[in-house]
């Protein structure tokens, strides 16, 4: 009977050391708790965020009440207008707004988007005939003055008169092929007849006198042949008796 009692004295003592040990890991977790920052930032993390959430529900139903009293409201204000103005002279359009709010709003929205779609096609037009103009210029595409204009401009650059686009008459065409200094001396008074300075003509005058010697010294020396040399072999006993 003794030791019965001693082994139940051990167990009751053996629960309340392991209750005690539970209670002191937990106390200490307590304190490691609260002396650790981030804990405690967590803490206040969850507890705002709650708050805020509850703030923003409160603020947007607030919001919504807001936007159906000032809806109320113009509606309101439109109806005293028409009264002020008389209700017998209403017209069934004014009436039909008043009753479909959001027919108005849908029909205001698909005027502005048509208004929005013709400035952007016009946009786009301008900005097509820009790149047009562009190209033409690049490519040259011009009327035919302004083709004569531009080969005036280079005639006159270089020095020369521009000349007349009309056919040069019939006397003045050959039915053979002149020489190169030939055609030289035609092309430079044909420049000549249209009125070049007289300074022009001489220079062209002389470039031409230059061209047809320069012709000529070429004809004659490709006509002159050099004379032929015969070269005899002799042997060297032929040369000894000879010297």
């Amino acid at each position: 009977g003794v030791m019965d009692e001693k082994l139940k004295d051990v167990k009751h003592l053996l629960d309340k050391t392991v209750q005690v040990m539970t209670r002191k890991a937990n106390i200490e977790g307590m304190l490691k708790q609260s002396t650790d920052g981030r804990y405690w930032d967590l803490w206040d993390r969850q507890k705002l965020s709650y708050q805020m959430e509850l703030k923003r529900k409160s603020i947007s139903e607030y919001e919504q009440l807001l936007t159906n009293k000032l809806v109320e409201l113009e509606r309101h204000f439109n109806t005293l207008e028409l009264n002020k103005f008389g209700e017998n002279g209403e017209s069934p359009k004014n009436q039909t707004l008043l009753r479909n709010p959001s027919s108005h709003l849908r029909q205001m929205k698909s005027v502005q988007s048509l208004r929005n779609t013709m400035n952007a096609q016009l946009d786009a037009a301008e900005h097509l005939s820009v790149c047009l103009a562009e190209q033409m210029a690049s490519l040259r595409i011009v009327e035919s003055s302004e083709k004569h204009d531009m080969k005036r401009q280079i005639f006159e650059s270089v020095g020369l008169s521009y000349p007349d686009p009309s056919p040069p008459p019939p006397s003045n065409r050959t039915s053979s092929f002149p020489s190169p200094g030939g055609r030289l001396l035609l092309a430079s008074s044909s420049f000549a007849s249209d009125g070049t300075p007289a300074k022009n003509r001489v220079v062209s005058e002389q470039e031409t006198a230059r061209r047809r010697q320069r012709y000529s010294l070429d004809h004659s020396w490709t006509s002159i042949e050099p004379p032929k040399a015969t070269v005899k072999r002799m042997s060297k006993k032929d040369h000894e008796k000879k010297s």
